[in-house]
């Protein structure tokens, strides 16, 4: 390298008449290595005893993609909801076969195929008052050191859930319970909001100042809207920084080819448009659905405004799969960009690096 420069120097000084700085051409080269996008998609299974974790990566045009998926084994064969804190390098899980929520710890340092074990759990015969213990639980939702899971109707119960657990450095322990005036499935935090599907209805409903209602209380919708050509949503999803809702279709949850899901852009406006009680119209939308038939249940997704890329936990179809789709520009009918066999997918969690 030294001789290398030499020469290089030595070229410069003969011939400095004709160029007049090759030391400083020569100083400015530089390396530009193509920036990557990567993301890590985790997700969860309710028929089998593991965890998926899949890297996604592609370069700055969006070309280049790679993906490879990773499983471990967990105690339980029935999960639901799913969330990495990156920060704290802690998986959450929603085990549904003990009504517990598991919190796996040093997670990154876990290896591909090896079976985990969770480093605190909640108690499963936890109450507060006379409200009952957490059964059928489904998605998570996380803000600082609350994490929340939704519950679905359970038993002779016709009514939905939030159970709101507090992470300490050494426990977990369920701290309030608040009764939803609607059925529940997928939700999202974002800070002290908490977003939610209707369970069984096009519906968002949103809570604001959430974490405020009481230990124990039945809470009340800030906003509900509608979603015109929406069935029945499972999945939802809400990226603050683009300000972009998506949300999935179950349709008839007997078919496994009739699912799709709805990317709304400009969300805030779009919602205040419409109103309390009002509906967001199709032509405010970019409704999806698989070209090939492979979206039955999807019951979760993951939006990625870097690569505007949705990932979604399919259920019904071929028994379970992890999928990614390019959003287009208008609605119709696409291919999965990445479609990947994982049996009972429930749910998804997208970590952006």
């Amino acid at each position: 390298m030294k001789s290398l420069k030499f020469l290089t120097l030595s070229a410069c000084m003969a011939t400095f008449f004709i160029t007049t700085s090759c030391d400083e051409d020569d100083d400015k080269q530089t390396t530009n290595p193509t920036t990557k996008k990567e993301a890590t998609v985790y997700g969860s299974s309710n028929s089998e005893e593991k965890v998926s974790k899949t890297e996604f990566s592609e370069d700055e045009n969006g070309e280049n993609e790679t993906n490879e998926m990773s499983t471990y084994t967990v105690a339980y064969a029935d999960a639901d909801g799913i969330y990495y804190d990156s920060e704290a390098d802690i998986l959450y899980q929603n085990d549904r076969s003990n009504n517990q929520l598991r919190a796996y710890t040093s997670f990154s340092a876990e290896t591909e195929g090896s079976t985990i074990q969770a480093s605190l759990s909640t108690d499963a015969s936890a109450v507060i008052g006379a409200l009952s213990p957490l059964q059928n639980g489904r998605e998570i939702a996380k803000s600082g050191n609350k994490i929340v899971i939704a519950q679905s109707p359970a038993g002779a119960s016709v009514v939905s859930s939030f159970y709101i657990y507090t992470k300490t450095n050494d426990s977990l322990y369920l701290s309030n319970i608040y009764i939803s005036p609607v059925l529940l499935w997928g939700i999202q935090l974002e800070g002290n909001t908490m977003y939610a599907v209707e369970d069984q209805s096009n519906n968002v409903v949103v809570f604001n100042d959430f974490f405020n209602k009481g230990v124990a209380a039945a809470i009340s919708a800030d906003m509900t809207v509608s979603i015109e050509g929406l069935v029945r949503t499972h999945g939802i999803n809400y990226d603050a920084d683009a300000d972009v809702m998506v949300l999935t279709d179950i349709g008839d949850a007997s078919s496994d080819n009739d699912g799709a899901f709805t990317v709304i852009a400009d969300w805030n406006s779009k919602m205040n448009a419409a109103g309390n009680g009002g509906m967001i119209a199709l032509s405010n939308q970019i409704r999806v659905e698989d070209a090939d038939g492979m979206l039955g249940n999807p019951v979760d997704c993951a939006y990625d405004s870097r690569t505007d890329k949705v990932y979604i936990a399919e259920r019904a179809n071929a028994g379970g799969r992890i999928m990614a789709y390019d959003v287009p520009n208008n609605s119709g009918s696409e291919s999965a960009s990445y479609n990947t066999q994982f049996s009972g997918a429930s749910a998804v969690y997208l970590h952006k690096k």
